[in-house]
């Protein structure tokens, strides 16, 4: 964990606090709604991060299924809750790569994002939240995206962006090597497996339309034959009688 940009994703929570109390429209008497800010009164005085995480969760969900017009002012309120029980416990020892709370301040960035599409302060959060995460290559989208737009977000995503590119780059570098291991492993496997050849006097009737069709298995039967000519005939539609009676997947 990076606490350089952690302790950015602390800082800049601020901005999306909202001190007063929205108005949510026709659903302003929903009982959700009433539920929901009866629980975030509960955890002011609780104090508790995890009552934070739960309000957090509950403004995301009412803001994802909105028809009323309120789901940025939802959404806001969501990134604030979730932002203030990170605030409440970062844990010195890291591990908030996996935290579920990051997670959802990340879904409320994005929701943000598409809500507003002209505000460059939520793919700036969206990317700093990546970042903190320790998802650097996900984190470089959106950071350019701010910058691209400019305005105060863009501003702080270049800093950020100077910021994290070593990291970006070193990790294009290990998906690079980890793809190469795959796909050595995978040759090895591939020249380690026996091929089973059918006996060389078997007699094969000629296809005669009975047997089942299914290309895909046929060319499965072929190559665990060690028939590769026949595999490619039936893998490019070509397939003779002689490959339909031998490969053919069943009556």
């Amino acid at each position: 964990m990076d606490r350089k940009v952690l302790a950015l994703v602390a800082a800049f929570g601020s901005l999306v606090v909202i001190t007063a109390q929205p108005s949510y429209g026709g659903a302003d008497n929903s009982a959700y709604l009433r539920k929901v800010r009866s629980m975030e009164e509960q955890a002011k005085q609780s104090g508790s991060p995890g009552d934070w995480t739960m309000v957090g969760n509950m403004w995301l969900s009412g803001a994802q299924s909105d028809r009323t017009g309120a789901a940025d002012l939802m959404a806001r309120r969501a990134a604030a809750c979730f932002t203030r029980s990170i605030n409440m416990n970062v844990s010195e020892q890291g591990g908030l790569e996996s935290d579920s709370r990051l997670t959802g301040l990340r879904r409320a960035y994005d929701l943000l994002a598409k809500l507003e599409p002209g505000n460059s302060a939520w793919p700036y959060l969206l990317g700093e939240t990546e970042a903190a995460r320790g998802h650097y290559i996900e984190a470089a989208p959106p950071l350019r995206k701010a910058i691209r737009m400019g305005g105060s977000g863009g501003q702080k995503a270049q800093k950020l962006m100077a910021h994290v590119a070593p990291f970006i780059e070193q990790d294009h570098k290990n998906d690079v090597a980890e793809c190469g291991n795959v796909l050595q492993y995978m040759r090895t496997m591939g020249s380690t497996m026996p091929k089973i050849r059918p006996p060389s006097n078997t007699y094969k009737p000629a296809f005669d339309g009975t047997k089942t069709w299914n290309q895909g298995s046929a060319a499965s039967n072929a190559w665990s034959a060690g028939d590769t000519e026949a595999q490619g005939r039936i893998n490019a539609g070509s397939a003779t009688d002689e490959d339909r009676s031998k490969y053919g997947s069943g009556y």
